[in-house]
């Protein structure tokens, strides 16, 4: 049978077909056609489709195409590839994901969400690269935020250090994490930004206190000046009406 052929059955077999019978028909068709899927990348029709058989063909021939579509200016193609990535053995991917994030291409945010639905050995590396780019913070912003949406316990410590750090970008990394793992501990470090000079972060701050539960940073709430920015404002009352309520 042809290649068009065989391409053409698994078009029309998707739609029957659940992901693990269309990964194994996909192997057994294609097995060895990395080069022509590459052809039919230049396709935007097909280019989805191209990037799914590549992933689920996971060769060492096909991982130079999906890596580069993880780069493509197409939203959807870099989600084809995000989802493809995660075929290929952790070993094959974690370094040139992690130069993606460690250069802040424009792929490095879905690098991110590849490596945090990895192994150990990704976390690991990327806890690693946390404190190897110390000076520049949208690095460590972004591996902050990678490593929190893979729930890693260690992302406390790097919490703490980021609502502690003089650049924004890291204070705002801080306090989504601290309000996505519910890091209570560490709720006098997100008090201590209730007064800092960007009422944005001003603001977060107090809904991050309102998400923790904390009663005890009532006080803290309570004694503060009234905010010259409306919205800050806001957040601090609905802080303190959520913290009483409790």
């Amino acid at each position: 049978m042809e290649v068009e052929a065989r391409w053409a059955q698994i078009i029309k077999s998707v739609p029957e077909l659940d992901e693990d019978q269309l990964r194994s028909m996909v192997r057994f068709l294609l097995q060895d056609e990395e080069d022509w899927l590459s052809e039919k990348l230049k396709s935007r029709q097909d280019q989805s489709m191209a990037i799914d058989c590549l992933g689920y063909l996971a060769s060492e021939k096909a991982l130079p195409w999906v890596l580069r579509s993880l780069t493509d200016r197409e939203e959807a193609l870099q989600l084809s590839a995000a989802a493809a990535l995660q075929w290929f053995p952790e070993e094959w991917i974690l370094e040139p994901l992690l130069g993606m994030i460690l250069r802040q291409q424009p792929s490095a945010a879905k690098a991110g969400e590849v490596l945090a639905r990895k192994g150990q050995r990704s976390r690991d590396r990327l806890w690693d690269a946390w404190f190897e780019s110390e000076g520049n913070p949208a690095i460590q912003a972004q591996i902050l935020n990678v490593l929190s949406e893979a729930k890693d316990p260690r992302c406390e410590k790097l919490a703490f250090l980021s609502l502690d750090s003089p650049w924004e970008e890291m204070q705002r990394a801080g306090l989504k994490a601290v309000e996505q793992m519910k890091m209570c501990a560490l709720w006098g470090n997100v008090a201590g930004l209730l007064e800092h000079v960007d009422w944005s972060i001003r603001a977060k701050a107090a809904r991050v206190l309102a998400a923790l539960g904390e009663k005890r940073a009532l006080p803290v709430l309570k004694n503060l000046p009234p905010d010259k920015e409306p919205w800050v404002q806001e957040s601090r009352t609905q802080c303190i009406e959520s913290l009483e309520n409790r």
